[in-house]
């Protein structure tokens, strides 16, 4: 269980109302809040994720069938088409954040940054991590820095590393450059195909980057 304040317990229950109602087969399940499991803690809970999340499998090394990849691609990419037909962003997508379920299908999870774009316009700024779009500082979030950490998301998968660290020299540069060159020779990044796709969806012009449903088709 986690310790939540009172207003923290009220976030969370809207968190899991959203999710309710989000339900769909690209998301995982989320199917309530319990609270004083213990004194002042509680617990989400959520669907079974057989093989848990993505990354560990990517990384220690489990999953490196590349159309397995792709296919998880798509099913994150159909996820990010849903919430985003509904208004809603996600705001946080990255490998550790696709559960692995027991069809061997990938569903988005972890909402505890997701928000209503359409109510909250103004008020979508948050930290700027390495899997953020370059914008987002001063811009704030929007469908197509999603999009952004879809392309981060997918290079992660194929090369078992993300490109860009945190630091401020590279915050910098990413901001008007695509992926640095020594991408390129990442094994399965080298198919054009691929490659295109992970750099449209990294563009650091934002109406330069497919929608989900451009990805998807």
């Amino acid at each position: 269980g986690i310790v939540l304040t009172p207003e923290e317990k009220t976030i969370v229950e809207n968190e899991a109302i959203i999710c309710r109602v989000l339900a769909n087969p690209t998301m995982l399940n989320v199917y309530g809040v319990i609270h004083d499991i213990r004194p002042n803690q509680s617990a989400i809970v959520l669907e079974y994720a057989t093989y848990g999340n993505l990354w560990g499998n990517v990384k220690s090394g489990i999953l490196r069938d590349l159309p397995f990849m792709m296919l998880a691609a798509l099913d994150v990419a159909t996820a990010i088409e849903f919430i985003h037909l509904r208004k809603i962003l996600h705001r946080d997508i990255r490998c550790e954040h696709i559960m692995l379920c027991g069809d061997l299908r990938c569903k988005l999870s972890d909402f505890g940054v997701i928000k209503n774009y359409a109510a909250k316009k103004n008020k979508l700024a948050t930290n700027f991590g390495s899997f953020s779009a370059p914008e987002v500082p001063t811009e704030g979030h929007s469908n197509k820095s999603d999009m952004y950490s879809l392309g981060i998301m997918i290079y992660q998968m194929i090369s078992r590393h993300i490109p860009f660290t945190e630091k401020i020299a590279e915050q910098i540069t990413r901001a008007f450059h695509k992926l640095p060159n020594h991408c390129v020779n990442t094994p399965g990044l080298e198919i054009p195909k691929i490659r295109e796709l992970v750099d449209n969806l990294t563009s650091p012009i934002k109406v330069d980057r497919e929608e989900a449903s451009d990805v998807i088709k």
